[in-house]
Order: C-alpha cells, then structure tokens, then sequence
C-alpha cells in the first residue's frame, strides 16, 4: 500500500482526522503541563517574595578586614554574574567608645577608635601633644559626590602620598619651606556634616591630628584639615544605616561625670589607604552589591542559592575570614527543592490521568474504525493483509502523533494561561502572570512519550478491526456482545482488591497496627492527620504504591457499576416493557442489547467527573485550609502590630476602616518562670474575641462571663494638672527638734494600670516620678510646716499616663529632723484637682464620712490574694484613721467634718515607714487562664527536673502561682486554670506531635488584669504593657489599597500582617497546587474528549439506526418521539454515570488529600454550586449534541435513508 494512496484516504478524512488531531494535542499538552505547572507557580511564588520583600534584603553586602582585590571581585562577578548589577563601596574604621587620652603616653580606654590631638605647627608628635577630648570614626565613600550636598568648602580630594612628602632626612627649614613633616598643614583632607561642624565646633581649615602617641617617645598619626561641610542627600539613603558617626555623631559618656562627643568624616578612598588606614585600629572594606531580582526565576532560583553560598565561602577564603551577608539567601532556598520533590509525583498523576485520555482516543479511534468498517472489510475480503491496514493506520497516526508532540508544550502554555483567569489557582496568583515562565525541558520529553503512548494506543485498535470479514462485520453490528470482554475475567474485583492491599500496605508501613485501620477510615480527620503526620513512612505520592491504591479503587468501583449496569437496564426493561407507549421501551432495549458499547462512554463519562470533582473537592479544601492556616498564623484576616509607647490602640475606630468588619484587641507577651522555656501570655477581652472571630468562639468560652476589673481609688477629671489637699498639722516642736514637716505621698494609677507618685508638698515642682522614682530635695530636706493651722499640699500630675488617672492609696512621708521615729497627728481635708485655667474640681470632703478610706494593707492597687506581703505591708502600715468633726477649726463654711490620721514614723529594713490610707481597694483573685497542654506539663510543679516527677499535669480547677519574666522585670501571676487546650491558637508557632501534643507553651487570659499586674510592677511613663496587636476581620479577605494607608496613618503601628499574603503562599505550594491544577485540566481535556467520542458515537449510530427512524416514520410515528427516544436513552447513560462519577470524584480526593499534607489539616470540602455548575457543562454539552442529532433524524424519512444506506 503506497503513502501516496494513504495520503489520498487522509486528505478524504481530514474531518475525522483534525478532530483526532485535536484530541492527540491536548492529551500531549495535558501530559506536558505538568513540570510547567510546577515551574510556574514557583516562579510566582519567588516573585511575590521578592516583590514584598525589604529592598535592603534583596542586597548582598561583603565586609572585608582587607581591602577587596581584583581577584574578590572576579569572584563576585563569577557567582553572582547578571544578578549582581550595581555596587556601594565604602570604608568604615572600627570604632568603639573609648576615654580619651589625657596626653602623651596615655593610649585611652580598652576601647576601639581613633583619638585625636591637637596640631600644632612646627610640634614634633613623637614629643608630645595635647590631646584633643574627643574621637574618631573615618570613613571614606567611594560615590560620595551621589550621597552628599556641599554646603561649604568642596570635597576632599587626595594629596599627596606619603612616600611623596616623607620628612626623612630633611632639616626643619627644609620641611617648613616645602610645608611637609613637623610643618605640615594637613596631609589629607576630610568632610564632616553640617551637624558635627555644630557639635564639634568645626569649620573650614580646622586641623588636627588624629592617631596614636605612645610612651616610648613614637607616634602613629596623619594630619586631617576639614575642607568642606556637607549635607546628606537623603538621610533615609540605606547606605546610612550603620554609618550615623558620619552624619550626627555621638554623645559619650565616658564616666559618671563626663560626658564627650565623638564624630565621623569622609576621606577620600585612596587617601583613606594612604594615611588613615595605618593609624587606624582596623577597617572594614564594605560592598553593598546591588540585586536585580527580575534576573531570578523558577528555574535559576536554587543556583544562585547555591551561589550565595559560594561567594561566602570563596570570599572568606580570598579575603581571610570576609563575611557575605544577604537576605535574599533565605528567599530563594528551597525553591530548587520544592520543584524536585513535586515533578516526581506529578508525574507520576499525570500519568495516571493519561490512561484514561489514551482510553478516551481509543474509544474514539474504534468509532471511527466502526464507521469505516465496511471499507476495512471489504479490503480484507479481497485479499489485504492484515498488515497492510495496520500500515495504513500507523503512518496516519504517526504523523497525528508527530504533530502532538510538536504541540503538545506550546498548547501546554495555552493551558497555563487559561488558569491564570480561571480554576483553582487564579485567585491565589494575586494578578501575577506565567508570561515570563519557559518551558522546561522535561516537558518537550513527557510531550513526546504522550505522542509515543497516543501513536501506540491509536494503532492497536487496527489489528482487529483488520481481521474482520465483511461477514462477521455484518454480524457484531446485528448481534453486538451482550457484556463487556472483562466481566469474564472479574477485572473489576481484582482492581477492588488490589486497591485495598496496597492501603492497608500503607497504614502497615506508617503504623504497623492493622486493627487501627477501621478506626482511621471512618474518621476523615483522623486519616487526614496520621497521612500528614508520617510523610517519610507512607512515602507520599512519591510511592507508586499510593498512586495505584487510588486508580485501582476507583477504576475498579466504575468496572463494577458497568457490571450491574445491564442487569439495572434489564430491570428496567421489564418494567418499562408494561407500558403500551413505545418510547421507553425501545430507548432501553436499545442500551440492554449492546451493554459492551455503552459501558465504554459510561466508564470515560465517570473518569470525567471524578476528575472534575476531585479537583473542586482539594481546591476548596485547599481554600478552606489554607485560609483557616493563614489566619491561625497571623492572627485574624490581619494583624496590626503597635507600639503602645508611640500610640494607642483603644483611640482608633478599626470598625470603621475600608473593609473591616470587626476587631479584637490583644496583649502579647512572651515570658519565662522557673528557668524553664519560654511561653506566650495572650490578654484578650472573652467577649470582643469571641464576636469578632466566632470561629475560635468555643476556644475562649471559659473566660466569658470573667467579671470586669475592679478599679480601685477616685476617679480624676482628665482635665486636671494639679492635685491639691488641705492639712493642718499637730505641733511637735520641741528643744533642738523642728515642726514635722508634712509630706504626702499620692499613689495614682492611669487607665492601665501605670503606676505615678504625685508628691504633695507646699512647693509644687516638677514631682511626678515612676512607681520606683524617688524626688530628692535640697541637702537640708523640705521645709517644717506651720503647725495648727490648715496648709495647702500640692503636686503635679504626670502628663505621658493614658486617662483617666485615679488616686488609690497615699503616704505620710513626713519626716522631723534628723529622728528616726516619731508619732504625729493630721487632719485631711478637701480634696481637689485643679486645671490649667486654675479652675478647681472637689473630689472629697468627707462630709459623707466613704467608708473606702481605710488604713492601708495593699503595697499595689492590684494586689494579687495569693502574694505574700510580709515586709512590704510592714512599710506602709502604722495609720490610725477617723472622721471626726470640728475637732479644729474648718477649712471652709459649712465643712465641719475632716480625716484625721493618728501614725508612727520608724525605719524598717533600713527605711523609714510611709503609713498609709488606700481608697477602696481589695485584692484581686486569681486570674482565669486557659492553658495549652504543654503549659500544663511544663509547669506542672515548680521544682526543678526530677523534682516533678510524679506531680500530675495542670488540669481544670488546678491554682498555681508563677513569678513570670516578662523582659522589663518580674510579675506574681496566679492563676486559675478554666481550660486546657491542645488545639493551638492563633499566631502560636506549634509543631503537632504524633499523639497531637502542642509543642508550644502559651496561657490565654483576661487582658485587663493581665495589663494591671504587668504595669503595676515594670511599667513607667516611657515603658508600659497596653494592647500591642489588633486583629482584623476582613469579610472579602483580601484588604484593600485604602485599608494599607489608612493602617499606615495609625500612630504607632510598626508592621501589618495580612492573612491574604499567606494564604497566597500557601495555595502557590508547589505539589497541592499542581495536583489540583492537574486534575482540573484533566477534567477540561477529558470533558472536550469525551464529548468528541459522544459526537462520533452520535454519528455512528445514527447512520446505523437511521433506516429504524425511517421506518418508524414512516409508519406515523410523531417526530417528537425521536427527540424521546434519544432523550431516555442518553438520561440512563448519563445521570448514573454522573452519580457514580461525582461519588467517585469525591472518593478520589478522599485518598489524595491526605497525601497533599494540606496546610490547615482540613478534611475534604465541596462548594455545592461548583458541582452543580459542573454537572450542568457537562449535561450541556451532551444536550447541544444530542439536540443536533434529533433535528437531523426527524427530518429524514424512508427514502432518504435508503439514500444513505446506499451512499
């Protein structure tokens, strides 16, 4: 058979054969897509990390103690090659505070720097020189005209060498003639900024020295004149950062009573080698090598990771231990890893997902071989061999193949752009583009084997169809096979079993307990969690074993419902046979008696959905668990980090922000206790938690209902400036000993707990001092008060607390003379606080004698009932109160009644007392905590190591008492444990051991109290413990451009957290990704192959069953009921195959899922409408195709068809 006459049969079947074309070329672009897929999504993750990363870590900076040589910067060039396209060189002395020199043979402090001394002219260093009270930081910028405007003078420029101006041998008229040596005016020149000239007293044509002079009579030092003042162009340039010596200098403390400023300046770079360098302590030669991160892809990313590594490595050994820092190391490891652990399993999918295509072409190529049967046999008849019709379908496929394989990558980037804007990655890409991606190789040889496997797989067909006669055609159509060529050999339940050995293969290899089986099959969240938790053991989808467990369960549940399959349709039949209509029967006669050929469109119809539903099934898993992992890590759908110092988190309406739903606030505090690791304290408010974040609702349960705080003291006015009180003072006097003199000590707390001291006195200065502040007056003490009469005490108000203030305890810190103790008497009365305008507001005149005025037994206002007081309560005890009236004069009309305070003054512990009065406050209980599980072990006793053995964990009910580190100083904790928890919290960082143990240690309690306790014991006016996170609630999830400026405006906000960069992070994983992505192409390229083979069943069946429709025609059948007919037929093809199929899908994404190690740990998910969306595509397409077909058989009666048949 001559290629010209093959040729000729091709250019007659171009229809069928670009249909088969099309089908080939999408089943080598769907197996080609793979890699590419992997490569993709990586590449999109490299790049959002890149693109939000801080530029400063995109740079590579090197600093070297020798200068870089022309063999380092080859190396650079080497590894870094195009990446590296820019550079800022600059040299750095070493500098650390030192004391200066006093003179000659003093070298000054331990410290590292410069110093300095002064010039003068015609001095011979070696003898002596005054030294200057300050030092010195160099530097020398090798662009420093870019960095710098000169507001004075010019830059410094290079001079001459040493070796050109060397006094040796010169006397000193020879060196005072050519001004070199003893004689110099500056051997090299400097700039300093405008700053440092100020400071340093600096300005154009200052000189001195800068070096060392040792005591042996020698000396290392260069000469420096200043010859401009500069101005940084950009004081937020990053070259700045670690070079503020240059720009402002310092101030330094060099011992309790001197203070000295030190400052940098610039050199030229050669002159900086000339002269600084060898009277310097040492230099570092530093490079910041600029990044081009676009130069980075999915395919380079893990070489220069590897390159990074290199020019560590080869740097340190050519410039002796120079160290190579960069922040893009970090980014970009792994990718080359990630890519490598994914290609392998995908696959592998892949693969799998190809049989079923390839049996979809073979499907089609036997329609078609049906079709063209009469043909084939009459060639056979007539002498044609068997090898000859092999040959001609060969070479015809073989070239459909080649033009596959050709295709096959480029249609595979067809595929990728078309999930960029549609399926389960489009979403996470955040308006990325695959644009850039190249195809890798490995995908031109998967295109290739695709085309091999379609070539071999369109061919085989052909050796049957060749060997049938034109009788026996003839016979298989009037008698097909009444049941599929397996059956005989139980295909289906040998699949079924196999399948269901190599599960139970798995579990042995992870766990080896078979009896634990059942237990993990009916529980989806157990199955999910113990696949995840042994990856190494189960080996993943990297074991083939896996991966046939999946096809061989669910191959063989579809074989086994085409088992079935005709004894339902014979049911049928026998039901539907009662009825006197024509329709149903015939349609389900029709299905019994070719069961053979339908089971093969009912098997590619149930592949289909399985696909399409296991795809939505691990992408809305994916979603689901990804969200849920995104906010689980940062804290809400956002988390706003603040520092309270610089702003107050309470004063903004976060409800109010673009987008926002809700907020919840949060105090984060990282501590330890009893030496043992560190833990997370978590203050929250139960009841905004919980209705902001209704998820974690059940999680924080037990603290709803916690009562508020109970605030102690007086409320004052938030517009107060001065507290005042009026007291009249029993007299002491006696020989040689003075009037008491009458002080108080007021104990103020602001809304959060920061404790003030406002000091009374009759001289109200600036005495407002921290909770451990003490206000030191004149050598002499204060002043004795006038005794018996009424004295008004006054003290400012601290003006950093957050408002309102309140007043809870004070203290009598009177003190008479030089005595030791002494008892006194006082009355107290009108209590006021005054304004700014001088306009006063009483707070208390005891006319209604409070009851909350008591003697004082609390040293904090929020002492805890477990803490021991023991001396502290000592120091404030002694105060006997009463209210009495008119016992002394009033201080006003009408104000008869007054506090008097009978108290001893005795040193205790080596310090006087302070007896006090607090104004209703009581102690506080133990604070509910919830507790994690590893809390509750580490700190189930509070001995140390084996000290705890046999003490039971903290459980519900358990008490415990911690003194806890929490950075600023030591807070008593007691607590109350409401709750143990092994299910994390968010923002947690948790590892989940096998038995589901929490790794982390963390303790979820009130946030009120919890801020009074810290406060009350380390917080101050400039540090202080108040809501440092806000968590957001984000209803669309991804936040808007409006939402980041307007957290950007928030005073004192340092860094946001968006939950929506995460959960980008995580749907771009490089295998969960691409299975699903693979899976919903599979689902698209088998939809469109399926159709094709129910569009050439169509036409093969209608030409077979043509002269039936005929006849029935014409005999006065109603052309509706071939629409009827075709309508029942395809209904009880298709609607159980899309049962079986979608339970199928969803079994499919059951066994997938936990090998995907999902993040979030989520048990499989489906968005209804998805399915049912597609569903509809597919019935759909089914319905265009069979409407055509109705249209074309109704209108065609018994002439035609004979027509047809002789055609």
């Amino acid at each position: 058979m001559t290629l010209n006459l093959i040729f000729k049969r091709m250019r007659r079947e171009w229809r069928v054969l670009s249909i088969l074309l099309l089908a080939v070329c999408l089943v080598t672009g769907f197996f080609a897509l793979g890699p590419l897929y992997i490569r993709a999504v990586t590449e999109v993750d490299i790049r959002s990390a890149l693109k939000n990363a801080d530029p400063e870590a995109l740079k590579v900076t090197v600093v070297s103690e020798t200068p870089v040589d022309q063999n380092a910067e080859n190396i650079i060039k080497d590894e870094l090659g195009p990446l590296a396209v820019g550079v800022d060189r600059f040299i750095r002395a070493q500098y650390t505070a030192p004391e200066a020199p006093s003179g000659q043979g003093d070298a000054g402090s331990p410290g590292i720097a410069v110093c300095g001394f002064i010039l003068v002219l015609g001095a011979d260093p070696n003898r002596g020189l005054p030294a200057a009270n300050e030092c010195y930081q160099p530097f020398a910028f090798e662009r420093l005209d870019q960095l710098v405007d000169v507001v004075a003078g010019r830059l410094p420029q290079r001079l001459a060498t040493p070796d050109m101006v060397n006094p040796a041998g010169l006397s000193e008229e020879q060196q005072a003639a050519q001004q070199i040596g003893i004689y110099n005016r500056g051997e090299t020149e400097a700039v300093v900024t405008q700053e440092v000239a100020d400071q340093g007293k600096l300005e154009l044509g200052s000189r001195f020295y800068l070096g060392r002079i040792f005591a042996d009579g020698t000396a290392t030092v260069a000469s420096v004149v200043i010859v401009g003042i500069v101005e940084p162009k950009n004081t937020n340039d990053p070259i700045w950062s670690g070079n503020q010596m240059f720009l402002t200098g310092a101030d330094i403390e060099v011992n309790n009573t001197t203070n000295r400023y030190d400052w940098g300046m610039a050199f030229d770079p050669a002159a900086y080698q000339d002269w600084i360098a060898p009277v310097v302590p040492g230099s570092s030669y530093i490079w910041r090598i600029h990044t081009d991160p676009d130069v980075i892809n999915s395919n380079n990313a893990q070489d220069y990771s590897d390159a990074l590594t290199a020019l560590q490595n080869r740097l340190g050994t050519a410039l002796n231990g120079a160290q190579t820092f960069s922040g893009l190391a970090p980014l970009i490891s792994g990718y080359g890893d990630r890519v490598k652990e994914a290609e392998g399993p995908i696959i592998l999918l892949s693969g799998a997902v190809l049989f079923m295509m390839l049996y979809h072409l073979v499907t089609t190529v036997n329609l078609i071989l049906q079709q063209q049967g009469t043909e084939w046999s009459s060639i056979s008849s007539r002498g044609g061999s068997t090898f000859q019709l092999f040959k001609l379908q060969f070479i015809t496929v073989l070239l459909l193949g080649f033009l596959g394989l050709v295709v096959g990558p480029l249609l595979s980037r067809v595929f990728l752009l078309f999930m960029e804007r549609f399926g389960p990655l489009a979403q996470a890409l955040d308006g990325a583009s695959f644009g850039n991606v190249s195809i890798p190789v490995s995908s031109y040889f998967l295109s290739v084997g695709a085309g091999a496997a379609c070539v071999a797989f369109l061919s085989l067909p052909a050796v049957p169809a060749a060997k049938k006669s034109l009788l026996r055609l003839k016979q298989a159509t009037s008698r097909p096979p009444t049941r599929p060529f397996w059956t005989g050999f139980f295909l289906d339940f040998w699949m079924i079993l196999g399948g269901i050995v190599l599960v139970v293969r798995m579990y042995y290899i992870a766990d080896g307990r078979i009896k634990d089986l059942y237990r993990y099959l009916i529980n989806p969240a157990k199955m999910v969690q113990f696949v995840a938790d042994h990856p190494s053991e189960t080996g993943g989808l990297k074991d083939p074993g896996n991966l046939a467990s999946m096809a061989l369960l669910i191959t063989g549940i579809a074989l086994f419902w085409l088992r079935i399959f005709p004894i339902l349709m014979g049911l049928a039949s026998r039901l539907i046979s009662r009825r006197k209509a024509l329709t149903g029967p015939l349609a389900v006669w029709n299905i019994e008696r070719n069961p053979g050929h339908y089971a093969q469109l009912i098997l590619l119809l149930i592949g289909t959905l399985a696909l399409g539903t296991a795809s939505l099934g691990l992408t809305a898993t994916r979603e689901a668990g990804g969200w849920r992992q995104a906010q689980l890590e940062t804290g809400g759908a956002a988390r706003v980090e603040i520092n309270p110092t610089l702003g107050d988190a309470s004063d903004i309406a976060w409800d109010r922000l673009d987008g926002v739903a809700n907020h919840a606030s949060i105090l984060r505090v990282s501590g330890t206790a009893l030496g043992r690791e560190n833990f997370v304290i978590i203050g929250i408010n139960p009841d905004e938690f919980a209705e902001a974040f209704p998820d974690y609702a059940d999680d924080v349960a037990a603290l709803k209902g916690t009562p508020d705080l109970t605030q102690p003291g007086i409320v004052l006015p938030d517009d107060a400036t001065q507290l005042t009180v009026q007291v009249w003072s029993q007299s002491l006097a006696a020989d040689d000993v003075p009037e008491p003199s009458v002080v108080i000590n007021a104990y103020v707390v602001d809304a959060i707990g920061t404790p003030y001291l406002v000091q009374l006195s009759r001289d109200a200065g600036s005495n407002v001092t921290g909770p451990t502040g003490q206000i030191g007056g004149p050598d002499t003490g204060p002043a004795p008060t006038p005794a018996e009469q009424w004295v008004t005490l006054s003290g400012y108000l601290p003006v950093s607390g957050r408002l309102p203030y309140r007043m809870w305890r004070f203290g009598m810190a009177t003190t008479q003379g030089n005595l030791d103790s002494f008892s006194h008497k006082v009355y107290l009365d009108y209590w006021q606080t005054v304004d700014a305008n001088g306009i006063a507001t009483p707070l208390e005149s005891y006319e209604t004698q409070p009851a909350g005025w008591q003697p004082a037994t609390l040293i904090s206002p929020f002492t805890g009932s477990w803490v021991s007081l023991d001396i502290a309560q000592r120091q404030i005890s002694g105060a006997q109160i009463q209210y009495v009236q008119d016992e002394v004069d009033p201080v006003a009309e009408n104000d008869h009644t007054a506090l008097k305070i009978d108290y001893n003054v005795r040193r205790v512990s080596g310090r006087s007392t302070e007896p006090s009065v607090m104004i209703d406050t009581l102690p506080i209980d133990r604070i509910p905590a919830i507790i994690s599980g590893k809390f509750a072990d580490v700190f189930r006793g509070t001995g140390q190591g084996a000290a705890n053995r046999g003490i039971p964990p903290l459980e519900l009910g358990s008490e415990r008492d911690l003194n806890v580190d929490v950075g600023p100083g030591t807070v008593p904790f007691g607590f109350r444990v409401v709750g143990v928890t092994n299910e994390g919290f968010p923002t947690i960082a948790r590892t989940v051991r096998k038995e589901g143990t929490i790794e982390s240690a963390f303790i979820i309690v009130p946030l009120e109290v919890t801020r009074a306790l810290m406060n009350q014991q380390t917080g101050g006016a400039a540090s202080f413990f108040d809501t440092n996170q806000v968590w957001l609630d984000l209803p669309e999830r991804e936040p808007t451009d409006k939402l980041k400026q307007e957290i950007a405006q928030v005073p004192g906000v340092t860094v946001t957290h968006f939950a929506w960069d995460r959960f980008g992070q995580i749907q771009r994983e490089p295998l969960p990704s691409a299975v699903a992505g693979l899976l919903y192409i599979g689902f698209i390229v088998s939809l469109i192959l399926s159709l094709l083979d129910f569009a050439f069943y169509i036409i093969v069946t209608a030409k077979q069953r043509s002269f039936t429709f005929g006849v029935l025609r014409s005999l006065g059948w109603d052309t509706n009921n071939v629409w009827r007919l075709l309508l029942f037929e395809n209904l009880a093809l298709v609607v159980p195959a899309l049962v079986i199929g979608t339970l199928l899908g969803a079994g499919l994404a059951y066994l997938l899922l936990p090998f995907l190690v999902l993040t979030g740990n989520e048990t499989l998910r489906f968005k209804p409408l998805e399915i049912v969306l597609m569903l509809a595509s597919l019935v759909g397409g089914f319905a265009v195709l069979l409407t055509l077909t109705a249209t074309w058989l109704r209108s065609m009666s018994v002439n035609q068809v004979l027509r047809l048949g002789e055609e």
